[in-house]
């Protein structure tokens, strides 16, 4: 990131969110109906200019836009039933331009409901939030610059308590920081309460990756390079596995493309699943599986 400006990485993932609404017929996976005011980048038109742009370089876009509107639908899903089951903490772990707030704002009045980010990213975040006109009572910004500031100890000070079941949502951060930094930040949900859970994503090593999305990544790895944000750490589902049984996580599910095609029904044949873009749950301690229920559109 550039000093002093937001993440451009996290705001062309809101676009990517935007395209699969606005621009390609057919189900969606995900509404985020804020996605494209967010992102500041102006109309229709111009998200139409910003994906053809996209595609000039052999990118299948269309499955990225889908891609990142199942990760945030898989996620919302989680949290949502996390709620419904009695968890009063949510924490957004590098939050981006996370619209849930915006589209279920009873969930922010009910429960402590952090959000989380660079201090740049979020300061832009809620000058376009102030510039649209637009409210989120009952959530709690908590500005972190993760290379100088501790995140339990800011966890706390925000009214976190560990005593408490917490559900953290942590999206598209893996592969811009160093794995010593997720293994920690992972073992830190660990350390929370029984019932606690985060849905986190990672990168599969780009050599152990299809050809098909080996291509994606290397793309998708240069853009983001290119806009200061490289990616620096891959993972294995085999080493992972072991990592988070390690560090105290009772219950990983692991999302597979096939256990995913229900959230990808009616899309066309060549919008399917990424699995080296893998999104896990995982879970301390988990409660009585029957109180839990989802419930959210789609």
């Amino acid at each position: 990131m550039e000093p002093g400006q937001p993440s451009r990485t996290a705001i062309s993932t809101a676009l990517c969110r935007a395209a699969h609404l606005h621009l390609y017929p057919g189900p969606k996976i995900h509404e985020d109906t804020f996605a494209l005011a967010l992102s500041d980048i102006g109309g229709v038109d111009e998200l139409r200019a910003f994906a053809e742009q996209v595609e000039q370089v052999n990118f299948p876009f269309r499955r990225a836009a889908a891609y990142f509107a199942f990760r945030h639908r898989l996620s919302e899903e989680r949290l949502l039933a996390a709620v419904n089951r009695g968890v009063k903490q949510v924490i957004i772990l590098g939050a981006g331009l996370d619209s849930f707030a915006l589209r279920h704002p009873q969930v922010p009045k009910d429960v402590l409901f952090l959000e989380i980010d660079h201090p740049d990213s979020q300061r832009w975040k809620r000058e376009r939030l102030s510039s649209l006109g637009l409210e989120t009572p009952g959530v709690h910004y908590l500005p972190i610059d993760f290379a100088s500031q501790d995140l339990q100890t800011e966890l706390t000070c925000a009214g976190v308590d560990r005593a408490k079941p917490s559900f953290f949502a942590w999206l598209g951060v893996t592969q811009y920081v160093a794995a010593e930094v997720t293994y920690e930040t992972l073992a830190l949900v660990a350390r929370q309460a029984r019932g606690s859970q985060i849905v986190f994503d990672v990168i599969h090593p780009i050599d152990a990756q299809p050809p098909d999305e080996r291509d994606m990544s290397r793309i998708s790895d240069a853009v983001s390079a290119a806009q200061g944000e490289p990616w620096v750490s891959y993972f294995a589902p085999e080493s992972l596995s072991g990592r988070l049984a390690s560090i105290g996580f009772n219950r990983v599910e692991w999302l597979t493309p096939e256990t995913l095609r229900v959230y990808y029904q009616g899309q066309p044949r060549e919008v399917r699943p990424i699995g080296a873009w893998q999104v896990i749950a995982a879970t301390v301690a988990p409660p009585n599986p029957s109180r839990e229920r989802t419930s959210i559109g789609g």
